[in-house]
């Protein structure tokens, strides 16, 4: 029996292999390091995605929900689960009641899939920034707080307002 801090054995020579030591990141943390700690962060929004959610495990008639992804950087997504088609007047019915209402003149619709036709028709305000709470502790991110662009104007059925209207000339009239 020797002593651990040994790398050779005294008696044999037997070289010990050097200890595994675990790697980790190359900048420190930013989370809380107490459980329970609360860290909030302001992230610029790039970019949007909305997509029909199903709950994993979930039986066929349980609601779907508005999932939206905010991009906020290269590679860095938050996302949020809008109750659209829960029942009407539940608690998470009124919850994405007010979501809706704060960014869009359009009523809110009652199925996912309608929430996500309108979403990708242009009808939802853009976030600007949003700002996300994390909880040491806790397996989720929520993000609490919003900057929105301005609220879009009504829109015609099938026209997005990020399409323009163009007035193609006729066949005879272009050059090539």
């Amino acid at each position: 029996m020797i002593h651990a801090s040994y790398s050779i054995c005294p008696d044999c020579g037997h070289e010990f292999p050097p200890p595994e030591r675990e790697k980790h990141d190359g900048s420190a943390s930013t989370a809380g390091v107490l459980s329970g700690e609360v860290t909030e962060t302001d992230y610029d929004v790039s970019s949007v995605y909305y997509s029909i959610h199903t709950k994993r495990g979930a039986p066929p008639e349980h609601p779907k929900t508005l999932r939206v992804d905010y991009r906020c950087g290269f590679n860095e997504y938050h996302s949020e689960w809008i109750c659209v088609a829960h029942p009407k007047g539940s608690y998470a019915w009124q919850k994405a009641s007010t979501w809706w209402q704060a960014r869009s003149s359009e009523p809110m619709p009652d199925t996912v899939e309608q929430a996500v036709e309108l979403a990708e028709n242009g009808v939802l305000a853009q976030p600007l920034t949003i700002t996300v709470r994390s909880v040491t502790g806790e397996k989720f991110d929520r993000i609490t707080r919003y900057e929105l662009g301005a609220i879009p104007t009504a829109v015609a059925a099938g026209n997005a307002p990020d399409e323009p209207d163009y007035n193609w000339p006729d066949d005879d009239d272009i050059p090539f």
